[in-house]
């Protein structure tokens, strides 16, 4: 069925090679690529947002340079226990393809930070022209997720952050024919060091333990948690994040945890 969304996070599928259940979201499909974790050096974490304006992105915090992370660095010990030549517990890969080869109907939402001649996010709209010359009769969405084929199934998901996460999520409402509401953060931002407007957040940690700082404003809704400060690295005593609340609404619950 030509109207069925489609969500691809495969680099060899999202273009027009002769890959079978290819989609047509680019040219050039020999240009795809998969940058990751094992790379020389290792691929960059974290996304830049180029269309913040788009339904799916907009609101989504960004850092100073416009970025969002949205592979999560490994828990201490994660791939401690891996037998010889197994498959690795954590590791990240990347869905790219070069910007210039979009199709006339592609809209690049996020490029990769430190490559971003390489789009890794992009929707086609019904009615977008794909790069075969046909026209899009469903929603599609070039996910940033490679699971590197049957070899890597679901390890690179379980690798995400909440962001990442919640991108899908929200990749997925736009693609089924929803509008997401733009995202609506609480305004609490992980800082230091302490002053004015600033609290400090201490608690016993564990070396083999990494945390998430969550902040709420509605304790009966248990959508309501979001990020402040991910992929916080434990250690063997007291750990200390400082906040600014400055920008905050009057009152907020914080919820710290411990992954994994």
């Amino acid at each position: 069925d030509r109207n069925v969304p489609i969500m691809m996070g495969e680099h060899v599928t999202i273009s027009d090679r002769a890959n079978q259940g290819s989609i047509f979201m680019y040219r050039n499909g020999s240009d795809s690529s998969d940058p990751n974790s094992s790379s020389t050096p290792p691929a960059s974490k974290y996304m830049k947002i180029i269309n913040p304006n788009h339904p799916i992105v907009q609101g989504i915090p960004q850092d100073a340079e416009g970025r969002v992370k949205i592979f999560r660095d490994p828990y201490p010990e994660e791939n401690l226990y891996v037998a010889p030549d197994g498959k690795k517990n954590y590791e990240y890969r990347w869905c790219t393809q070069r910007v210039t080869n979009a199709a006339p109907g592609t809209v690049v939402l996020g490029v990769l930070d430190g490559q971003e001649f390489r789009s890794c996010f992009a929707v086609v709209d019904v009615g977008g022209e794909l790069s075969n010359g046909l026209i899009a009769s469903n929603r599609m969405v070039h996910f940033f997720v490679n699971e590197n084929g049957s070899g890597g199934s679901r390890r690179v998901f379980l690798a995400l952050t909440e962001w990442g996460r919640l991108l899908f999520l929200r990749a997925a409402q736009w693609a089924m024919g929803e509008t997401p509401q733009p995202y609506q953060p609480i305004r609490i931002k992980d800082v230091t060091p302490a002053d004015e407007g600033r609290i400090n957040v201490s608690w016993q940690a564990s070396a083999k333990k990494n945390y998430h700082l969550l902040a709420n404003t509605d304790l009966t809704d248990p959508r309501g948690w979001q990020i402040v400060s991910s992929d916080i690295p434990g250690a063997d005593g007291l750990v200390t994040r400082t906040l600014d609340i400055s920008a905050g609404p009057q009152a907020a619950f914080l919820r710290l945890q411990a992954v994994p």
